[in-house]
């Protein structure tokens, strides 16, 4: 299990949805429902058409304001999978809560899964819906050098493997909204994974976690 959503019209549509990976390595969404303390009615909703290995599986999954389910699937391990829009492998995908397939930004094109929404993804650990605007927000996991937020938008490529973290004003791929580079503690080792959390508008915290 590597993420979970509740729908966020949970009075007419007492769903949760989650994001996992199955004993043969396939990503799968599924949702039960959650209406009582037990989660009942499981169906799966869509089952990725080959395994991801055993990394880089993504994990992101939200409900946007539109009604639709969007959740990321990471480069399975093979960085230029996320250029590659044959494979559903680096990319941001998605359905209708039912299951079925919109029509999505790539719509038409040969060899090309019907569920894509966006491309050039590493490792779309989390992703989150601000209910205030209806901005998709995702944490894609970095490499060696930067972790970054990108918002999500139909029909973007946000450059991975080719960029990563902040693009020049020449860049040709979609620019993340907020991106750190990673400090390297003892042993050159890297740290600092983005984990992306809720668009918090409160007063409990200081500014800075607005």
């Amino acid at each position: 299990l590597l993420g979970a959503a509740f729908d966020p019209d949970f009075a007419n549509n007492p769903y949760l949805y989650i994001h996992y990976v199955g004993t043969d390595d396939k990503v799968r969404i599924g949702r039960f429902n959650a209406s009582g303390n037990t989660g009942t009615n499981f169906q799966v909703l869509y089952t990725a058409p080959t395994a991801s290995g055993f990394q880089h599986a993504g994990g992101g999954i939200t409900v946007g304001n539109d009604g639709y389910v969007y959740f990321g699937i990471g480069d399975s391990g093979n960085p230029p999978n996320g250029q590659d829009l044959t494979t559903v492998n680096g990319k941001i995908h998605r359905i209708n809560r039912d299951g079925t397939v919109p029509v999505n930004p790539f719509a038409g094109q040969a060899n090309v899964p019907s569920t894509i929404y966006d491309y050039g993804v590493r490792n779309p650990f989390r992703m989150q819906t601000d209910r205030q605007t209806g901005t998709v927000y995702v944490g894609d996991v970095g490499f060696n050098s930067w972790e970054e937020v990108n918002v999500i938008s139909a029909g973007k490529n946000y450059g991975w493997p080719a960029q990563e973290g902040p693009c020049t004003s020449a860049c040709a791929y979609e620019n993340p909204v907020y991106w750190y580079q990673h400090q390297f503690g003892t042993n050159n080792t890297n740290d600092a994974s983005i984990v992306l959390g809720p668009v918090y508008r409160g007063n409990v915290y200081p500014a800075s976690y607005k």
